[in-house]
């Protein structure tokens, strides 16, 4: 679950019950929400390509649920960073 806040943490706890689930933040700070949740530091604007890469280690699936802060650039968010993503991913 790259992006665990509003949509991506609760859907994050929800998958855990039954499965293994790797969320992202760009901290990756633990959050007593994401209880059963493995919560790592990712971001797809300001992360180096090896923090990227990382943070992606043994990741099989991707759900893509995050979202621009106030004060960020919406272009370097959704597709410089998703495309960013999926590079580090591949």
């Amino acid at each position: 679950m790259i992006g665990a806040g509003f949509l991506g943490g609760p859907l994050a706890t929800r998958l855990a019950a039954t499965r293994r689930v790797i969320a992202t933040t760009r901290s990756g700070a633990d959050d007593p929400a994401l209880a059963g949740v493995e919560v790592r530091a990712l971001d797809v604007v300001q992360g180096s390509d090896a923090s990227l890469r990382a943070g992606l280690e043994g990741v099989e699936a991707l759900v893509v649920a995050y979202a621009a802060g106030r004060h960020q650039d919406r272009r370097a968010v959704y597709v410089d960073g998703t495309r960013r993503l999926l590079d580090a991913w591949s």
